[in-house]
């Protein structure tokens, strides 16, 4: 299996503080019906909103970016100064760690993060290609999820405390993939995939401290993008086949019907309910304990949505993964408005919101 397989499906990490409102940031949304903000009322988000995705350069070559408030910062790349992306974002008081990769020796991509804008390239590959894919900021130790290429030359589900890489190798005849991280006390989550080489088909998975526990082998495929923890309950987020799915403590629940083309990308719980980003049949969509909410603009066609990413601050609901084909702008959702940033190309993918 190529690298470039691996990477058809990534998911979000999330990290939401929660605290009492203040103040906000004034945002005009962009109305679905048309591009003239003039007439629409001005929205508070009454938070600080960080974002992480890509945009490119003058070459055309994608360059990891981040928005805070939706104004981008380009990131360092690499020393080789080729292609960069960022897959999520955390903050940590006043700093922000963004996870992604850049480009290394033999034009392979490297598992990166950036502090405050500080490129590290993170280690543990053999030979081969790695992508860091989800971040975790616990007890300032930096937990990051995504994959590495093992001694077999099986690309991995792999994790790095700190920079320390832990290879999750163990399964044989197998590539794996950790889509998202979740950290509870001593404990450690992960969501992702493996790919049986024998079986010719990909499952969904969560490990506990490196033990994986396979969600579901249904022969029409299925993965897991996102994971969420509350108390001894374990959440997991994916798809079965086409059917976007949440998984609670390895019991299946469908998130849409069988027709339509689904998929759950990340999960956040809050107190009793639980919320789901994804998509249906390309539409950007989200479930609140399982009842739908379509977000779209513009005319059929003229758009991309996925519903990568996903926070809460309060009642208010944040999500990610969309642009505006006809006018090529990145674009987030904020209580179902879509809100247009300050770029014309790339991808906006994981999301952090700090209340004010």
């Amino acid at each position: 299996m190529t690298l470039k397989k691996y990477l058809l499906f990534v998911a979000i990490a999330l990290f939401i503080l929660s605290g009492c409102s203040k103040s906000g940031n004034n945002i005009t949304p962009v109305h679905p019906s048309t591009t003239d903000t003039s007439a629409y009322p001005v929205v508070n988000t009454k938070a600080d909103v960080y974002l992480a995705g890509n945009t490119d350069d003058a070459n055309n070559e994608a360059v990891a970016t981040y928005w805070k408030n939706g104004v981008p910062a380009v990131l360092a790349k690499s020393a080789n100064g080729l292609r960069s992306d960022a897959y999520a974002i955390a903050i940590d008081g006043t700093d922000v760690f963004i996870a992604g990769s850049t480009s290394g020796a033999s034009n392979y991509d490297v598992a990166s993060y950036w502090k405050n804008g500080v490129l590290t390239q993170l280690h543990g590959s053999v030979g081969g290609g790695s992508g860091a894919l989800a971040i975790n900021i616990n007890s300032s130790d930096v937990y990051i999820a995504g994959f590495a290429t093992a001694s077999n030359t099986n690309v991995v589900a792999t994790w790095w405390k700190n920079g320390v890489a832990t290879l999750l190798d163990g399964l044989t005849n197998a590539g794996s993939q950790a889509n998202a991280i979740a950290v509870s006390g001593s404990d450690v989550y992960l969501a992702g995939w493996i790919y049986d080489y024998g079986k010719k088909y990909y499952e969904a998975i969560y490990l506990k401290n490196g033990v994986s526990t396979i969600l579901s082998a249904d022969p029409n495929q299925s993965m897991a993008n996102g994971i969420a923890i509350n108390g001894t309950d374990v959440y997991v987020v994916g798809v079965i086949g086409n059917v976007a799915t949440l998984w609670k403590n390895g019991i299946a629940t469908s998130l849409a019907g069988a027709a339509d083309v689904s998929m759950a990308k990340a999960i956040v719980i809050s107190g009793n309910d639980i919320y789901v980003s994804g998509y249906v049949n390309a539409v950007a969509t989200y479930w609140k304990n399982g009842v739908a909410t379509s977000l779209t603009f513009g005319s059929p066609g003229l758009q991309q949505d996925m519903g990568d990413g996903l926070a809460l601050n309060g009642t208010d609901v944040f999500m990610t993964g969309g642009f505006d084909l006809q006018n090529i702008n990145d674009l987030y959702w904020f209580n179902g408005l879509p809100v247009k940033l300050e770029s014309k190309t790339g991808l906006v993918r994981g999301i952090a919101v700090v209340p004010k």
